[in-house]
């Protein structure tokens, strides 16, 4: 008889990545809707090292600029350039 899991290992990584980066257990378990004695397991089972924190992205924003005011107070048209391409509202 083996063991069944009932957790992806998405869901499992997702817990060894949030408890590396100082993430409460409780906070965990509330977030990915595991408990917290298995999020405890999980980390005891699979935080080896092998997985690390996300790479922080460099700088891609380059140009952003107001196009316009809406009537909408909370938003506005923008003008973004990213690298050599462009996204335009």
């Amino acid at each position: 008889m083996g063991i069944t899991r009932k957790w992806s290992k998405m869901q499992r990584d997702q817990v060894v990545l949030l408890r590396k980066a100082g993430t409460s257990w409780p906070k965990i378990s509330k977030k990915l809707g595991i408990p917290r004695s298995t999020c405890i397991g999980i980390w005891k089972e699979d935080s080896d090292g092998k997985v690390g924190l996300p790479e922080v992205p460099q700088k891609q924003i380059e140009t952003a600029r107001v196009l316009k005011m809406v009537p909408n107070a909370r938003l506005m048209l923008i003008y973004l350039m990213i690298g050599k391409g462009c996204i335009g509202a």
